[in-house]
């Protein structure tokens, strides 16, 4: 999702700190040979390099930077990519609401950037 009122690059950082985040969840691992099995071609690239200073920054405007309700609201959007029905019951969003409220969360995370 690209939103109109909030510049791209806070949003590669919000993604690139959700994939930093995904990588330090604890893995349900499975005993069986399809529990193990990683895809890694030879000479091929991953397809998304996470920048761990970066996230780590943001991390840290996340924890003691931004209300907990708008914090709880990025992570089951970026990070536990909840659907969209999901999250609105869960944080009395307005249909139609949606996107103004994640926009309007991630302008909170970039001015506290910048406050910084």
């Amino acid at each position: 999702m690209i939103l109109r009122d909030v510049s791209i690059e806070i949003q590669e950082r919000i993604e690139n700190w959700a994939v930093w985040c995904i990588e330090r969840m604890p893995r349900h691992t499975c005993r069986s040979i399809e529990g193990r099995w990683k895809n890694i071609a030879p000479g091929e690239p991953p397809s998304f390099i996470v920048n761990p200073l970066d996230a780590v920054i943001i991390e840290k405007v996340m924890v003691s930077g931004i209300h907990e309700n708008d914090r709880l609201l990025l992570r089951a959007h970026y990070v536990y990519r909840q659907p969209v029905s999901e999250v609105r019951k869960e944080f009395g969003i307005r249909y139609g609401q949606y996107e103004s409220e994640i926009a309007r969360a991630l302008r909170m995370v970039e001015n506290r950037l910048k406050s910084q």
